[in-house]
């Protein structure tokens, strides 16, 4: 249809390719419409897979098109040379699928999918080309004449050949269409990127035609025996001859290439995967060999490896309807219709937490009128449970305000403060609740009989259909998501069901089996009996709800964690993060050194530990391990060993030159960060002050002394509960101040005389750090964005807001964790956890 040439914009000061249409078909009113319309439809996406459209003008009857310039060849030019070898599909395949889903998005469905329409760069990228024949999804009035005009004239001039090849059957026959038809065209490009041969060619363009109608294609495991399995059945599933049996969008089909490109996709069934078992406490790259492929997954089909011991039940092929697009973090979702229509609390892009109606028919739905609350739960009667104003105190937990109200739209009735969870009873009157009371959070059922105290706190709770019983989640302690499924009936009676389920616990609709997520897998158990492993994903699944009919409710997520600094003189934050799940432990008193962990990067006796600039240079590999702490005259580093186990112990490891030294620890297991404290002489020896347990004890504070000679010595007394962080040292190591479980932090002397009350501390204070001369200490308001940072005088109790931190990009972030304040107050660096998810409904499992 054009001639394109390469041209200098000398505004912008760049190089741009223009599209002209040549004299011979300028004339022509249908020619230039068609320009105009493919302008018109680029230029209303934006996305890195679609090529950029910067303007359309007719100047003296000359028409032409101005997008961005690229360097590479077309995928048509590419498989002239041969197949592509399965990874390379899946790759490119995404990108195309993510890049049709933006314009399917918008209403624009292409149309003309084909090789010589997609342009690879040379970085990698995938680009759409081509919109001339995309029309608007409703105008499928004259969807007939234009399959009529495109198949007449593909001998005339400027028509590319082979536009047959790739039509849906729906094209074919002149019927309209929708995005489902390139989903069709794309799996007719993927088999072709796979075995080097188009799906359907006949000697014949009609023959070709009856083929796309009528047969089936080669099987690609004859021309590509090396394609794994889910990669094929993702292309076959493109090419059903019925649109309804394709996937249900471009987005569904892009995560679930997305979901096979994670995993190692190589002959036969056998690879390597990340286990994200138990997130996010202790997650780690998990290197097992004798994996087994398992299932595929959503809408889709994704590469499941699991532990031999832990086989799935089901190997069917589990379909995934994505009922959400935006960027941003699904909370909580309940069915609300047999049709897998749903309600759901999310914050998307920024903006505060909402609830949206869903259903498979539209991702794109107005919020209900409330604001800032999250859904917990639905009765049969369809009073909503909600969670008012929830906040963040420690970790994982999310405590809120209860309150009840109508689906119509009623102002929320508050019921109850401090509720970490709650669940409708199959009566549609009775509440089951986790509340903090003083401290410690407890289960009732219904709310005013408490049937079960927690050690550390409480998620996911579920009455039973025989409204008996409660399955909850049981985590072991305030900041860990470790948990273990546990049921309780109204007797308060206690079974054990499992470990894990930190992403979710339902019952069966059989009400006898739970089912339990834990990172991106998916159990379902029998009290009693051993767990069956059900799916397995590379996402963590959130399970959130499960129908009448089997069909699962999930928030399908992506989680970081990532590092901010600001370095001392810097007037903006840098992000230090340096894979995905970094974790800032301590920094250096004069803000300039940052000394911190990569959970993902699990090695021999524990994470990855790092030491780094905080303006930004590149990192220093320490070792495997937890760091601890750092020394005062920063040539040293405490990192501890296979931390938790009974043969832990702590390595000094220098940071230049010098042999590392081993600290026994004895019956002391540490839990929590330490501080190095400097001695006031040879006679007396650095100490390392950690939160540890004695035994099986209770964390206690103690402090370590270097000198292996000495015993360590209790700082803070067995009976005083502590939170597993939030303790700082004084500069001079006279002073402790740390935060309790019940109450606001409280001070002790290093000698262990305290506690001692600090006056303007209050009870979701979390101390940071005192500040150079002693007299003051910087401590955060927990649980909320923008995290305000108070300045304390330690004698007088006056507050003062020093600071409010807050990420650039807040989307997918609830709150602030690991914050640490220089001396000086001139440097910080805090860690956020950012998870973006989407509502998905999986069947068939």
């Amino acid at each position: 249809m054009g001639e394109v040439y390469r041209a200098r914009d000398k505004n912008l000061d760049r190089d741009v390719a223009i599209k002209v249409l040549p004299e011979s078909l300028a004339q022509n009113a249908m020619n230039l419409a068609r320009m105009e319309r493919e302008a018109k439809a680029i230029a209303a996406l934006s996305h890195p897979n679609i090529l950029a459209v910067f303007d359309f003008q007719i100047e003296e009857g000359t028409a032409f098109l101005v997008t961005e310039l690229l360097e590479g060849q077309t995928l048509g030019e590419r498989l002239a040379e041969g197949p592509l070898p399965p990874r390379k599909v899946t790759e490119l395949g995404r990108q195309i699928a993510r890049g049709l889903g933006a314009a399917h998005d918008k209403g624009i469905v292409h149309r003309d999918l084909k090789p010589d329409n997609l342009f690879l760069t040379g970085d990698g990228r995938v680009k759409i080309l081509d919109f001339g024949l995309a029309s608007d999804s409703g105008s499928a009035g004259q969807e007939a004449d234009r399959i009529e005009a495109t198949i007449t004239n593909l001998t005339q001039p400027g028509t590319v050949l082979g536009t047959v090849y790739y039509m849906s059957p729906e094209q074919v026959r002149g019927k309209p269409t929708d995005n489902r038809s390139d989903l069709f065209s794309l799996g007719s490009v993927l088999y072709e990127m796979v075995t080097g041969k188009r799906p359907f060619q006949s000697e014949s363009q009609p023959e070709t035609m009856t083929a796309i109608l009528r047969e089936e294609p080669a099987d690609l495991v004859t021309l590509a025996p090396d394609i794994p399995p889910a990669l094929g059945a993702i292309i076959r599933r493109c090419l059903e001859k019925a649109a309804a049996e394709r996937f249900h969008s471009a987005h569904d089909l892009a995560f679930s290439l997305e979901a096979l490109s994670r995993s190692t996709v190589s002959t036969g069934t056998a690879a390597a995967i990340t286990d994200y078992s138990g997130p996010r406490r202790r997650p780690g790259v998990m290197w097992i060999a004798g994996l087994v492929l398992l299932g595929v997954a959503l809408g889709v089909v994704g590469w499941s490896f699991l532990r031999p011991s832990e086989e799935p039940v089901s190997r069917g092929v589990p379909d995934f309807s994505f009922l959400s697009s935006r960027r941003g973090v699904v909370t909580n979702a309940r069915f609300t219709g047999t049709d897998g229509s749903a309600l759901y609390s999310a914050t998307w892009d920024g903006e505060p937490l909402k609830l949206y109606p869903a259903s498979p028919d539209s991702r794109t739905t107005d919020p209900l009128s409330f604001t800032n609350v999250e859904l917990l739960s639905i009765s049969s009667t369809g009073d909503l449970a909600l969670s008012l104003n929830p906040r963040y105190p420690l970790g994982w937990e999310v405590i809120g305000t209860l309150a009840v109200a109508q689906c119509g739209g009623t102002a929320p009735r508050q019921i109850l403060d401090n509720v970490m969870g709650a669940d409708w009873a199959p009566d549609g009157q009775t509440l089951a609740v986790a509340r903090e009371v003083d401290g410690v959070v407890q289960l009732e059922y219904p709310i005013g009989t408490v049937l079960y105290r927690a050690p550390g706190w409480i998620s996911a709770l579920r009455v039973s259909p025989d409204g008996e019983r409660v399955v909850f989640a049981d985590n072991p302690s305030r900041g860990d998501n470790a948990a273990r499924v546990r049921i309780v009936d109204r007797g308060g009676e206690v079974t054990d069901v499992a470990r894990g389920g930190s992403w979710g616990v339902l019952w069966d609709p059989d009400g006898q089996r739970v089912w339990h997520s834990g990172g991106g897998r998916i159990f379902r158990t029998l009290p009693g009996e051993e767990r069956e492993l059900v799916f397995s994903t590379p996402n963590v699944t959130k399970i959130l709800d499960v129908s009448a009919t089997g069909q699962l409710l999930a928030a399908s997520a992506s989680i970081r964690r990532e590092i901010f600094a600001k370095a001392p003189g810097a007037t903006t934050e840098t992000n230090l993060s340096w894979l995905d799940w970094s974790t800032p432990t301590i920094l250096g008193e004069d803000g300039k050194l940052l000394l911190f962990e990569e959970g993902n990067e699990f090695g021999p006796g524990g994470y990855a530990v790092y030491l780094r600039q905080t303006d930004g240079a590149a990192p220093l590999f320490l070792g495997y391990g937890s760091g601890l702490a750092l020394s005062p005259d920063q040539k040293m580093v405490a990192i501890i060993k296979r931390k938790f186990q009974p043969d832990a112990e702590i390595v000094l490891t220098p940071i230049g030159l010098g042999e590392p030294v081993t600290l026994p620890l004895g019956d002391l297991r540490v839990r929590g960060e330490g501080a190095w404290v400097a001695g006031a002489g040879p006679e007396d020896p650095d100490d390392l002050v950690i939160l540890c347990r004695k035994n099986e004890g209770p964390p206690q504070l103690f402090a370590i002394p270097l000198d292996s000679e000495k015993a360590p010595r209790a700082v803070t007394p067995v009976d005083l509960p502590l939170s597993s962080g939030g303790h700082i040292v004084s500069g001079d190591g006279k002073r402790v101040i740390v935060k309790t479980v019940e109450g606001a932090p409280v001070a002790f002397s290093m000698d262990g005389q305290g506690p001692v009350t600090v006056p303007g501390l209050e009870a979701d204070d979390l101390p940071l750090g005192f500040d150079r001369d002693g007299t003051h200490c910087f401590v955060l308001g927990m649980g909320s964005i923008p995290a305000p940072i108070f300045l304390v005088n330690l004698e007088t109790g006056e507050r003062t807001l020093w600071r409010e931190l807050v990420p650039t990009d807040r989307v997918g972030v609830n709150s602030l964790d690991r914050v640490r304040i220089s001396a000086e107050g001139d440097a910080h660096v805090y860690s956020v956890r950012r998870t973006l998810s989407q509502l998905v409904v999986i069947e068939g499992l």
